[in-house]
């Protein structure tokens, strides 16, 4: 196949980049996106496609041109136009040690070596999964598989192959982003409208995701602040909605930010600086109360140690267990669940016996559980490399670092953690766009392919997550996203579920055993399945499918009644009698099962 060397267009990639980072954490973050129109499987697949080029040749060999050191990287340039007020001038930031350009190319190089054997182990873990398909595209409600990796590693890439100006319209696209979900979510916590258990969230549909982008975001402002101190008022903006999302962990965090700004503020604008963190303290926290919400120095009174902590323990010691018994290729990428849910103890369950973890609260714990220890040794080498390329000290540097210090306790985004390796990448561009050589082709073809993917995911959601008013819609909108989405269980339990609702539960038992074998780690779609078969009279298969859910779920009351309800009916209350008791053992205050022990 015929190669020539081909100028990225500033118009196209640059314009991509901007993109990303003003819909990812806006638009493409809104729950009502996501669950209607399967957005993140459609921005990651286009990230990939774009980024895709630009790593390859990153990887080979990336022209000298587009990698050369700019001296605006030693220190960030004061605001233009304007003098910096306040009596002190800002302190420049101390003279950072650039490597020569060829030196800064093999660099880049290396990190883009990495970034493919990221990609390559990936696709190896999604192929040796037991369930490949929902590994490559992730569980359908997170949005955390290979795809997810692969779009962490070209959002580098497109930030690197980016140049300059594109740096500095992410970073002012960036501001905007962060202030904007700040102003929402002080509204939402003054208004009482929009929150989630009391804590705004801004744009995203989680409050950890918001906390997640505003400590990355302080640092940007405090980079603005360096050169005009007008930019307080915006510290106290973005510090009051990080205490509104009610996130103990951004807290933490505060005072980290006010020892980093030590190396790029005077001791005067230091000073101002913990003034403004202070006062945005206080004015979140009073927000909160006068609104009824939850604010993050309120729960951070309850105590670290408990609440969700204590569940980030657990699961950590359940992806221990899960470690050692697949500890090279994992059990393939967005598979903690199942690799996990079997290890759930009884302690755990006491507290509540229901719940399902899709994630391990912890991105090296979570490439660990998924990838493998190949896999998680990539990702840190990959990120500590582009982190030394980037600089902690540059706005988009201490940008990332914020906000991936936030994911040593929270899930990663399908939006939030590519843009901070978008950020990462954008920091280390050099002065030029890159230029590549790679088949003409190629990106046509690969946008093309995410295109038609993505849109099929698209019209897949919107028909599965419809709510049609008569049964024959339901069913005809139900085959529609069986039809589109084949890879999840939804489309197919929702079939079956509508079938149980008019009593068709020959026909539901049959669509719900496919949607239990396209997932078979998710342990109500068994219980389900089983109940259908109970209705039909199929005795034998029920109480199998039951024992099924209770492999990846031991302690689940309902599905443990439930079968010691099917055994005392068929005359087997002998055989019932250990499940009455792991179910008391959950939760003590049954009456009637105690009955069946007299």
């Amino acid at each position: 196949m015929r190669r020539e060397v081909k100028r990225l267009s500033r118009s196209r990639t640059a314009l991509f980049a901007v993109a990303i980072a003003a819909l990812g954490p806006t638009l493409l973050s809104s729950p009502w996106a996501d669950s209607h129109l399967g957005a993140h499987f459609v921005s990651q697949l286009l990230i990939v496609a774009v980024g895709l080029p630009c790593l390859i040749v990153l990887a080979r060999n990336a022209p000298l041109a587009a990698l050369e050191p700019d001296a605006s990287k030693r220190s960030p340039p004061p605001s233009r136009g304007r003098r910096a007020s306040g009596r002190q001038r800002p302190r420049a930031l101390p003279a950072r040690k650039v490597a020569p350009p060829v030196a800064q190319r093999d660099r880049v190089r290396l990190a883009a070596l990495l970034a493919v054997g990221l990609g390559v182990w990936l696709l190896v873990a999604t192929v040796l999964s037991p369930q490949p398909a929902v590994a490559f595209f992730g569980v359908q409600a997170r949005a955390n598989g290979a795809l997810l990796g692969l779009a962490l590693v070209a959002a580098w890439a497109i930030g690197v192959s980016s140049g300059r100006d594109a740096a500095a319209a992410i970073e002012s696209v960036l501001l905007g982003v962060v202030g904007l979900n700040a102003i929402v979510a002080l509204v939402q916590t003054i208004s009482g409208v929009g929150l989630a258990s009391g804590r705004a969230q801004g744009l995203f549909g989680n409050p950890v995701f918001l906390a997640g982008l505003l400590s990355g975001g302080l640092w940007l402002v405090i980079q603005r602040f360096r050169t005009d101190q007008r930019w307080g008022w915006a510290v106290v903006l973005v510090v009051a909605a990080t205490q509104t999302t009610g996130s103990r962990f951004a807290l933490i965090l505060l005072p980290v930010v006010v020892v980093a700004s030590f190396f790029v503020l005077t001791r005067r604008r230091t000073a101002l600086l913990v003034l403004a963190i202070v006062a945005g303290v206080g004015l979140g926290g009073g927000l909160a109360a006068v609104g009824g919400a939850s604010s993050a120095t309120a729960r951070a009174g309850q105590g670290i140690a408990g609440g969700g902590f204590s569940q980030r323990l657990e699961i950590w010691s359940w992806s221990m267990h899960a470690i050692k018994h697949r500890p090279i290729q994992g059990q393939g990428p967005g598979q903690v669940q199942a690799a996990t849910e079997r290890f759930k103890t009884l302690a755990f369950s006491r507290h509540d016996p229901e719940p399902t973890f899709d994630d391990a609260h912890n991105l090296i714990v979570e490439y660990l559980v998924t990838t493998g220890v190949p896999g998680a040794a990539l990702l840190i080498a990959f990120t500590v490399m582009t982190l030394l390329l980037a600089g902690w000290r540059s706005p988009m540097g201490g940008f990332a670092i914020f906000t991936l210090a936030l994911h040593g306790v929270e899930p990663p985004h399908a939006e939030l953690t590519p843009l901070l390796f978008l950020a990462l990448g954008a920091a280390a561009s050099g002065a030029a766009p890159l230029l590549i050589g790679v088949p003409r082709a190629l990106r046509p073809a690969l946008v093309s392919v995410a295109v038609v993917v993505g849109g099929v995911i698209a019209v897949g959601s919107v028909y599965g997550t419809s709510s049609p008013s008569t049964p024959s819609r339901a069913y005809a909108d139900a085959r529609i996203a069986r039809r589109l989405l084949p890879m999840w269980s939804s489309a197919y339990s929702r079939t079956g579920r509508i079938d149980v609702d008019h009593g068709k539960f020959k026909d539901a038992a049959r669509w719900l055993r496919i949607a239990a074998e396209r997932e078979p780690y998710q342990a109500f779609l068994w219980s389900q399945l089983a109940f259908a078969e109970e209705q039909t009279g199929h005795v034998a298969d029920a109480e199998a499918h039951y024992r099924r859910a209770l492999e990846d779920n031991h302690y689940s009351v309902d599905t443990l009644n439930r079968l010691v309800a099917l055994l005392v009916r068929n005359g087997r209350s002998q055989d019932a009698r250990v499940y009455v008791q792991r179910s008391l053992q959950v939760t003590p205050n049954q009456p009637s099962l105690r009955k069946l022990l007299q």
